[in-house]
């Protein structure tokens, strides 16, 4: 009796362990992986504060957003550490575009425009933000991670779409080279 109570403890003892390890290496791993989200939305943060107003570009985004339904504003700016059009802000959308977008054809503007407006109208960013909590905390499965950047990828390519509804095909795909020169 006494050898079958021991064992029994013992079993406990080592199943509490082992399910408080569990618990701690899985905490860790959602502490580690919300961390990089945290630091982005600092520095959205800090994009807006240091970004410059851009009227030129803030009348081409007010102009498209209406026309897709947008009824939040928009803010346009112009950044220097941004090398190309981005999205971003969850509660209050953001629009960067680089600081050299200023001397863009009005055309290219429009085309990178209507592809972040996209962004927003489809509450992109606000989605992102999400998965990616969700990511953090089932951290340890790598199908989470694989849909993460599935849904990135057809985020982009629902953007593109909305672009090519409206431009010719190979002067968006030249305008993307350059972008990512």
């Amino acid at each position: 009796p006494t050898s079958t109570s021991t064992s029994s403890t013992t079993a406990q003892q080592w199943s509490l362990a082992t399910a408080k390890s569990v618990a701690a290496a899985w905490a860790t791993g959602t502490l580690l992986f919300t961390f990089p989200v945290l630091a982005g939305l600092v520095q959205v943060r800090r994009l807006r504060r240091t970004g410059l107003p851009w009227r030129a570009g803030q009348k081409v985004i007010d102009s498209l957003t209406r026309e897709a339904g947008v009824r939040k504003p928009v803010d346009v700016l112009l950044h220097d550490c941004i090398a190309a059009p981005a999205t971003c802000g969850v509660r209050r959308h953001m629009i960067l575009f680089p600081a050299d977008a200023s001397t863009w054809s009005h055309d290219d503007v429009r085309r990178a425009a209507i592809h972040e407006v996209e962004h927003v109208r489809r509450g992109d960013c606000f989605i992102n933000v999400s998965i990616r909590v969700i990511c953090a905390v089932y951290w340890f499965h790598p199908l989470v991670w694989i849909a993460w950047r599935r849904l990135v990828l057809e985020a982009e390519h629902a953007s593109d779409d909305a672009v090519l509804r409206g431009a010719d095909a190979t002067v968006y795909a030249d305008q993307l080279v350059a972008l990512a020169g």
